[in-house]
């Protein structure tokens, strides 16, 4: 959905900071409308979190598979999810910023909550 919203951006732009007088609308309506628009910087966060979230994306695709095991999977997503998560670039702070309030999460479902018997099943199908 946040990748949908990106994509028309430039419309909803359009529609929101300059709606064309052709449409009839009242004075009022059209400073409600106004109001509505996105500054530069929540498109930012936007493009920025779709970013961050897309690899999660594509993790709950992969394991959410039903013609296929995905247990022998799990690991290997996880740790490339978690080398995604600690990958950082100098020119992306708010990408940066996002990456490490999802890693402290990451961290906490995946390394301090996951029981033993969870951890021990996932190493057993990588070696099976």
């Amino acid at each position: 959905m946040i990748s949908r919203f990106i994509v028309i951006s430039s419309i909803i732009t359009d529609i929101t900071l300059s709606p064309s007088n052709e449409i009839g609308l009242k004075k009022k309506q059209y400073h409600k409308l106004q109001k509505l628009s996105f500054p530069r910087l929540d498109w930012l966060y936007l493009s920025a979190l779709k970013s961050v979230l897309f690899p999660f994306y594509r993790a709950t695709v992969l394991l959410s598979g039903s013609k296929y095991p995905t247990l022998s999977t799990t690991y290997h997503v996880l740790k490339e999810l978690e080398k995604f998560l600690t990958t950082l670039k100098s020119d992306r702070p708010l990408v940066n910023s996002l990456k490490g309030l999802l890693l402290v999460q990451f961290n906490y479902y995946f390394e301090q909550e996951i029981s033993w018997e969870q951890n021990r099943a996932a190493l057993v199908s990588i070696t099976v």
